[in-house]
């Protein structure tokens, strides 16, 4: 055999073994990887209840099939198990206990490998949605009216300096927020109100316009004015609205048909959303 001939066949059994070298690191760090991931594995849910004595959590989740409907799953807690409160943008996560969970919290689950047991959990500053009821710039406090198992229900918010408060239309997701003040808030309008720990004090309000509901009377394109029937004080009687010109129109805007609309934040004579029911 030839010293070229040993080299090639050297060459060849290097090349194998470097091969097999690297197939083995790959298969190692692929394991490792999917290891990793389902270590990382997180799960985004809706705190159903928190079960001290059997140290579980019940959540709702949402379900990958498509449907509406959240899916009820039940955890154990690891008894180290760390609770993170997410306050807001630029700030760091405060310490938290399971007892301060309540029902509605959303919440970030950090699972144990087998996705059984809940190692860390990421808890999001409390929101609510209502309608505002009543405004009191005095006493920097707002109620807010919105519906509860046990039916309407009104909750008293206060109002700190800090608090920001966002008013918008809503017609699309890029649409600016302009920043406004305690002052610009009045009754009717839609709120989401995004609150510290203690559950009466309000972190950020975003307020958009108020909607109402009727029947379509007419609608004149040149004008872009749309008139509609709808109960006041116990009576029927007829409004115009003048559409803006981005607002969102969903339907037909046919006399007779039942229509909703949301007015602006800002000007109670114009809709920035108009949404005609489809018939069944």
């Amino acid at each position: 055999m030839t010293m070229r001939h040993l080299l090639q066949g050297t060459g060849s059994t290097i090349t194998a073994l470097l091969t097999l070298a690297l197939l083995s690191l790959g298969v190692a760090w692929a394991d490792k990887k999917k290891e990793a991931r389902v270590d990382e594995s997180v799960l985004a849910a809706r705190v159903q209840s928190v079960d001290a004595v059997k140290n579980t959590l019940t959540v709702f989740i949402a379900r990958k099939d498509g449907e509406k409907r959240a899916e009820e799953k039940t955890f154990t807690l690891s008894p180290q198990v760390r609770v993170a409160w997410l306050l807001g943008k630029g700030q760091e996560a405060k310490p938290g206990q399971l007892a301060d969970l309540q029902p509605g919290d959303h919440v970030t689950l950090r699972l144990s490998p087998d996705g059984k047991e809940v190692r860390a959990l990421e808890a999001h500053p409390p929101m609510i949605h209502g309608i505002v009821r009543h405004v009191n710039a005095q006493r920097c406090v707002i109620t807010i009216g919105r519906k509860e198992k046990g039916g309407p229900a009104e909750l008293e918010i206060f109002i700190p300096p800090q608090a920001k408060i966002l008013m918008s239309d809503g017609v699309n997701k890029n649409e600016t927020s302009k920043e406004g003040k305690l002052t610009d808030l009045s009754e009717d309008l839609a709120v989401s109100v995004v609150l510290a720990l203690d559950r009466k004090t309000a972190q950020v309000i975003h307020a958009q316009g108020p909607t109402i509901s009727g029947t379509v009377r007419g609608y004149d394109a040149g004008t872009r004015t749309l008139t509609i029937q709808l109960k006041e004080n116990g009576q029927l009687v007829e409004k115009s609205y003048r559409l803006a010109g981005n607002a969102r129109l969903e339907g037909d805007l046919t006399p007779g048909e039942p229509v909703q609309i949301r007015l602006a934040v800002g000007d109670r004579s114009t809709a920035v959303a108009v949404h005609v029911p489809k018939k069944k």
